[in-house]
């Protein structure tokens, strides 16, 4: 190769290398453009028992959930997690931040092909 085939050749190298930056910086704005309802942004990237877990966590924590919810859309959008995010995954990332939250708890029984609650099956035991 001479050396004028050389310079065209690392030019042309370096302006692929910039338009991919460059693109991939509208990709970044873009993904952040998107999150303008972090709360809906990140629902949607959560498995239905986990969205009872942000609820709880929620009205547990009114004053400090919306800074959570935004850092963990911004999360999201960076694709640093993987996603759909199960319940354990976000109930460990809250209590790894210091909120313990509580979740209601039922135990049922299976009885004569129905589940009933703990109350009823002692209703029934009497």
């Amino acid at each position: 190769m001479s050396e004028e085939e050389e310079i065209k050749f690392l030019k042309k190298k370096l302006l692929l290398r910039w338009q991919k930056e460059y693109l991939m910086r509208q990709l970044e704005s873009r993904r952040r453009e998107e999150i303008i309802n972090p709360e809906e942004y990140v629902r949607s990237h959560l498995t239905p028992k986990a969205i009872e877990v942000l609820e709880a966590a929620k009205s547990q924590y009114p004053n400090i959930m919306p800074k959570v919810i935004k850092a963990i859309a911004e999360v999201i959008a960076r694709g640093e997690v993987e996603t759909p995010i199960d319940a354990i995954t976000l109930l460990n990332t809250l209590r790894f931040i210091g909120l313990d939250v509580r979740l209601e708890s039922k135990i049922k029984f299976y009885k004569k092909g129905k589940y009933m609650d703990i109350k009823q099956y002692l209703k029934e035991k009497e």
